[in-house]
């Protein structure tokens, strides 16, 4: 209702027609022969229920009709009513429109003889009202309760939740949710009716910390079912740190991509590896205890790549791997996913003019004579294509074989001697 509402009167709302009635008397307090409201009119009825909350300071509903500077009309089941403007919330009104043709209840404060000024608040209601939910919240706040409540507002640290009466409580950012946000708005917006579990409450009640990841399912639950070592993985690059690469690979999921596991040509500045990015990979380990996920780039072997492996390489034959690195003692390279094998400097040559180390870079491609493979200490010892010098024992124990005798001959013996330098 616009400003035009402000010239009803007061004292009759519920008609635009003139009463023909006289003006209401103050009632009589002589003992009548019938019963009071055997032939009272509705106008007559509402006068009564209007008194009887006065004289009793109980609550009367009204509705509200219109508005002007000072205040609202309100309808008293007909009887015309005002509310002060700084009566009608407890804290500074809302637009009045808000509470146009709305139903409140309301306490009469001032009541002439004829009725015909009677003034209405609904702020000692809310008082009320609001004290007695203070009291209800005080019992259950404690923590691990949980509780509704509407965000009321957003800060760059979380948001406050009203709680009601009059009471509030923070969610700080990283409880909105299990997903890892970086603003609330990502996960709330004001006005939101939201449930909220209790963490902390500080400083008698007036510090509330609030949680809602404490009421989202576990995602970590299940994970080593859905993520298991050698299977593959597709996630969001979430942020890099000194050590490796954090990617979520589900929803409140992530898992660390170490420095020491991306590809032997790649390295963490890479632009496909930047935030935001999406990536594939393989899962190295899942450890649901500790809700940790080690993530690699380098495929992972499904098996234990030792098993049978006498039957794959022999001593002595010529295979192609990949240089994954170099260390102190030489090039460490890739025969297969999980078998790796040292390859010393003393069996390199040095570039023209360059180091050892300088040989090779990571991620080319050579061959390799396996030299040993040790299977109890899982050690695979490497040599250049045509380093066959020092020997190998398939070469020892193929020459004895050749040799009358059943113990190795002078020529055998050396090899061995140089087998063990």
């Amino acid at each position: 209702m616009n400003e035009a509402s402000t010239d009803l009167p007061i004292e009759e709302v519920s008609s635009s027609q003139p009463s023909s009635e006289p003006p209401p008397r103050a009632p009589s307090t002589e003992p009548q022969s019938t019963p009071p409201d055997a032939k009272q009119t509705p106008r007559q009825k509402a006068l009564a229920a209007v008194l009887e909350s006065f004289e009793s300071k109980s609550p009367i509903e009204g509705t509200i009709i219109g508005w002007n500077k000072g205040g609202f009309h309100v309808s008293l089941a007909g009887i015309g009513a005002f509310c002060p403007r700084s009566q009608v919330e407890l804290g500074n009104p809302r637009n009045p429109a808000v509470y146009m043709d709305k139903v409140f209840p309301f306490e009469i404060l001032e009541m002439d003889e004829l009725a015909r000024r009677i003034v209405v608040s609904r702020k000692g209601l809310l008082s009320q009202e609001r004290e007695g939910h203070r009291e209800r919240l005080r019992k259950e706040m404690t923590p691990g309760a949980v509780l509704e409540g509407r965000v009321d507002s957003l800060s760059p640290f979380g948001a406050f939740v009203d709680l009601g009466g009059g009471i509030r409580g923070l969610i700080h950012v990283s409880e909105l949710s299990r997903r890892r946000i970086e603003n609330p708005e990502e996960a709330v917006s004001v006005g939101d009716e939201v449930k909220v579990q209790v963490l902390k409450v500080e400083k008698g009640g007036k510090r509330i910390s609030l949680s809602r990841r404490a009421l989202e399912p576990d995602p970590w639950e299940g994970i080593e079912e859905r993520l298991q070592r050698g299977s593959t993985f597709e996630g969001k690059v979430i942020r890099h740190t000194d050590f490796g690469i954090f990617i979520e690979v589900e929803d409140g999921v992530e898992g660390l991509l170490h420095s020491s596991q991306l590809t032997v040509d790649s390295s963490a500045s890479n632009e496909a590896l930047a935030p935001g990015q999406t990536v594939t990979g393989w899962v190295r380990e899942v450890d649901s205890d500790r809700n940790r996920l080690s993530l690699t780039l380098r495929e992972v072997p499904t098996g234990d790549p030792w098993d049978g492996i006498a039957d794959r390489y022999e001593e002595g034959s010529v295979v192609e791997g990949q240089v994954e690195q170099s260390s102190r003692h030489g090039f460490f390279v890739a025969l297969e996913p999980g078998l790796t094998g040292l390859l010393p400097f003393s069996a390199v040559s040095a570039p023209a003019g360059r180091r050892r180390e300088d040989a090779y870079r990571p991620g080319q491609k050579i061959q390799v004579s396996i030299m040993e493979l040790d299977k109890k200490r899982r050690r695979l010892s490497l040599g250049l294509e045509g380093d066959r010098a020092a020997g190998s024992k398939a070469d020892i124990h193929a020459y004895g074989k050749t040799q009358p005798g059943s113990g190795l001959n002078a020529m055998a013996a050396a090899f061995e001697k140089l087998q063990q330098q």
